[in-house]
């Protein structure tokens, strides 16, 4: 597929985003009084890291649509789905 490097490049970058989400969260997490007041921040982080995951699979699969259709987070499935290029997800 044409930009294949650049593909790999963004979902590599994608990865280390998603490192770097994770050890945000971990370290947060360590203070316990800080992670019962911010539970749901630190939710919020952890799907944020989640779909960085998924996003960084999508443009790493040989077919971009069914790993598209494949995404776990229901949301942001949606919104790959609607994104107006359904070629691509065929």
């Amino acid at each position: 597929m044409k930009g294949d490097n650049l593909y790999q490049a963004i979902a590599d970058e994608l990865d280390l985003l998603h490192q770097d989400i994770e050890a945000l969260g971990a370290e947060l997490c360590g203070d316990a009084d800080f992670a019962r007041r911010h539970m749901h921040h630190l939710q919020r982080l952890d799907e944020i890291g989640q779909r960085h995951n998924q996003l960084a699979q999508v443009l790493r699969a040989t077919d971009p649509g069914a790993a598209a259709r494949s995404v776990s987070l229901e949301a942001l499935a949606g919104r790959l789905m609607s994104s107006g290029t359904p070629d691509f997800w065929n």
